[in-house]
């Protein structure tokens, strides 16, 4: 079988130079003669024609190209060689520092040959074609970049590579052009934009890079015809396009229609200039290394591209089913190629045909437990439908079995809370000590655009207790963690989840310097006495210290009454570690100042309280109680263990109603006295902020200063007010507790007053949301329970203490109903 033919016609394209299929043969016969016959030979290099040069010249030579991730880790990519052992290992001058870093590890003693130093000359052997005869033999070792343990290498034949080259033809005809764009390391972009289009005898071209403007400039100017590609890249470019098109106002109602009338033709026809663009010629996005979602192929579709996605593994050559031009059905990845069978076992997809790898290198235990009678166990679960098209479910090796019995996919997950937000930038979900649990990369560049300041609490309350709302039970994320960096992942953007656990572990902390300055001593004695954990120089304010927005606005009042410093918020917002507050305060404070950990000293600025109620508000309470007893079945308990005097009230949270359940059976004296910590967002118009400055309301917006709420706060505390606040922040969709946020803690610390645990039940019930009016009769509880004193405790052990109360007590009337 003949894989490549001389000619006159141009075989690359690169850096504006064309080279012909017979000088390519020429060159390919120049590295023939550095290749020892039968050997193995490694390269180590960017995507440029100097992988054609190798590959094929060690095929005409009877040699085994060795071809792994060049992205791994310095121990992997040192194991890989170890375990290939390539006689000859030709290196590029971009690649030398990282091959010369793990030089002194490897076990053998390969010959090295620098690319950039190779004079270029005509091979003695004058070579027409690149010919195999037995095509059993082996073509390549290619190592996986596996995503759930580490790679192996995989033996692929001329048989394997040659099942889905011709399973691909019809992508290719003479006034075809290639596009080289995925780094040829991986067998995916290998196969489809190298080895099928020089089969062919097409050009194909090198764009620069991944950049977008390298792209468009690739595009425009040799107009290639297919785009190979990955999720990621396909999300970039329709991100790119849609923000365009949403831009003007015609655009993006013209847009809605064709996506609605979904016509690929019509599509085409609409957005002729966008297909100039891409220089005028593509026929065909072909998306594979992992899943893309539902919408981004119908955007494309909508834009008149045909996003034809496939299936397959670097053991398949790679390809296993793919959607075929003209019969592409969105949400799964095609049909089975003609030379695989495809089963299910058990929901497992196994794969046999010519395009099955002959096995691992060196592992022939690996070997046997994926290779049982010709049948590859993929570890892949999907589903086939009646007509054959194939979607995938899941992986088994990151199928979470949780200790329900219940079973569950990280990936539907992850789709979802990423499809809620573009706050996310990416996630990963993965159970620990038997918690479902979601590690969160935010969209920092979004966050800062949107001037979103308090990501912690955003992502909490917008993403994740939305989602747990509507989520079932076992569903339910139960913590999640923020990083500060994207996760470990394969140049083809899978997530490696064997590294997640370990890198959550890791990702945020650092060491702390034994010759640390006595600003950043204060300071970090300060935050570990607020959070009661250990705090490290380089943690995060939001994300590793946790801190919510009402404890940054108490961190920067201790900054400036112990520093002696006035802190604008634009300045602090800008600093988001505890090293460089530390930093700013050294640059900024005076000569001499008194350092104190004294939180409560900071309180004594706050000022004297700007709320008057109007005189309306003591009938509110007559008016609510006489209704509530009269329309609703209510239960008061516990109300004599309300004290006199200041106290915060901390409830958990049902319904919109709950402040007025609980508040208005308070004594005529106590309800008169207190205040309530309500969320702007709930009183954005004018009127309700007007009723809600007039009713005892401290209304407070997360995303933006609410320094005067929380000076408002203490200062009512400390004129023998009482505040009602909500711990929880929102209500939860199904009654339960969420976690309780340490800013009632932190006022009741620094003010010395009890906090008085509420727990109210049965107010869902009565008031779901989306109603407007109580069930009449509905059976409502509220309990006031024993006062928590602060004395002697820190801020998360008030906080336990009174979440622990409120849960036995609603665990105790749910059991009573």
């Amino acid at each position: 079988m003949v894989f490549l033919e001389g000619g006159h016609n141009t075989a690359v394209i690169f850096n504006d130079s064309e080279i012909s299929y017979s000088d390519l043969l020429s060159r390919i016969g120049c590295y023939s003669e550095m290749i020892p016959l039968r050997s193995k030979v490694a390269l180590v290099a960017e995507n440029r024609p100097e992988w054609i040069y190798v590959i094929y010249a060690a095929w005409h030579n009877e040699a085994i190209p060795v071809i792994f991730d060049l992205t791994v880790e310095t121990d992997e990519f040192a194991a890989i060689l170890n375990d290939a052992e390539p006689d000859l290992i030709f290196v590029s001058q971009d690649y030398k520092s990282k091959f010369n870093s793990v030089s002194d590890q490897i076990r053998f003693t390969p010959h090295v040959v620098e690319l950039d130093e190779i004079e270029p000359k005509e091979g003695s052997a004058k070579l027409h074609h690149i010919e195999k005869q037995n095509l059993d033999d082996t073509a390549i070792i290619i190592y996986t970049s596996g995503t759930t343990d580490n790679p192996k290498g995989v033996i692929l034949s001329f048989n394997n590579l040659l099942s889905n080259i011709e399973a691909s033809e019809v992508y290719c005809t003479s006034s075809d052009c290639g596009l080289v764009l995925l780094p040829l390391y991986h067998i995916y972009p290998l196969v489809w934009t190298l080895l099928l289009p020089l089969f062919a005898g097409i050009p194909t071209a090198f764009c620069p890079s991944l950049k977008s403007e390298d792209l468009m400039n690739t595009l425009q100017r040799y107009q290639p015809t297919g785009i190979a590609g990955v999720p990621k890249l396909f999300e970039l470019i329709r991100q790119n396009i849609i923000t365009e098109i949403n831009k003007r106002f015609v655009r993006k109602a013209v847009f809605k229609v064709v996506k609605k009338i979904n016509s690929l033709s019509l599509s085409k026809a609409v957005f002729r200039s966008l297909h100039e663009k891409f220089g005028g010629k593509v026929r065909y996005l072909i998306c594979g290394g992992a899943p893309i979602d539902v919408e981004i192929e119908k955007d494309f579709k909508a834009l008149g591209f045909e996003l034809q996605t496939g299936y397959g593994l670097t053991e398949t050559s790679p390809m296993v089913a793919f959607n075929r031009p003209g019969k592409s059905r969105i949400g799964t990845v095609g049909t089975p190629l003609a030379c695989n069978d495809v089963r299910l076992v058990d929901g497992e997809i196994l794969v046999k045909g010519t395009n099955v790898m002959k096995g691992y290198y060196n592992k022939n235990d690996e070997t046997e437990k994926v290779l049982k009678d010709g049948w590859l166990q993929t570890g892949d679960l999907g589903v086939i439908d009646k007509e054959g098209y194939l979607t995938i479910t899941g992986r088994k090796k990151s199928l979470i079995v949780l200790a329900n019995g219940k079973n569950l996919f990280p990936e539907e997950i992850e789709s979802k809370l990423l499809g809620m937000s573009e706050m996310i930038k990416e996630v990963a979900v993965y159970e620990e000590n038997k918690q479902l649990t979601a590690a969160i990369y935010p969209d920092f560049d979004y966050m800062s655009q949107n001037k979103i300041v308090n990501i912690y609490e955003t992502v909490k309350y917008e993403i994740l207790e939305k989602y747990n709302r509507n989520a079932a039970s076992h569903k339910k994320i139960n913590r999640f963690f923020l990083v500060r960096h994207d996760f470990p992942k394969t140049s083809l953007g899978k997530i490696k989840r064997y590294q997640i656990e370990s890198f959550v572990r890791t990702n945020a902390r650092a060491y702390r310097p034994e010759n640390a300055s006595e600003t950043l001593q204060v300071l970090i004695g300060y935050l570990t006495l607020m959070k009661s954990r250990e705090i490290f120089p380089d943690d995060h304010i939001e994300i590793d210290a946790g801190l919510d927005s009402l404890e940054k606005i108490h961190l920067l009042s201790f900054v400036e009454s112990s520093f002696g410093i006035t802190v604008k918020e634009e300045a602090f917002s800008q600093l988001t570690t505890v090293q460089q507050i530390a930093d700013y305060i050294e640059e900024n404070k005076p000569v001499a100042v008194s350092l104190s950990l004294n939180a409560a000293e900071n309180a004594d600025e706050f000022t004297q309280p700007t709320i008057r109620p109007w005189p309306t508000y003591p009938v509110i309470q007559w008016a609510l109680k006489l209704f509530f007893r009269t329309y609703l079945n209510m239960e008061i308990k516990g109300i004599q263990n309300v004290p006199s005097g200041p106290v915060i009230f901390a409830p958990n949270q049902q319904s919109t109603l709950d402040a007025f359940f609980i508040s208005v059976f308070l004594s005529p004296c106590q309800f008169k006295n207190t205040y309530y910590l309500v969320k702007e967002k709930h009183f954005a118009s004018r009127w309700k902020k007007i009723l809600a400055d007039g009713h005892h309301a401290v209304i407070v917006d997360i995303h933006k200063n609410i320094r005067s709420s929380i000076k408002i706060m203490a200062s009512l505390l400390k004129n023998n007010k009482s505040m009602m606040i909500f711990p929880e922040g929102t209500r939860t969709g199904d009654g339960s507790l969420s976690e309780f946020k340490t800013t009632f803690a932190i006022l009741s610390r620094e003010q010395n007053v009890p906090v008085v645990p509420v727990c109210i039940a049965g107010s869902l019930h009565a008031m779901p949301r989306g109603r407007l009016f109580p069930k009449k009769g509905s059976k409502i509880m509220v309990e006031f329970l024993r006062p928590v004193e602060p004395d002697g405790l820190y801020a998360e052990e008030i906080t336990q203490a009174v979440f622990d109360v409120v849960k036995k007590s609603l665990q105790a009337s749910q059991v009573e109903n």
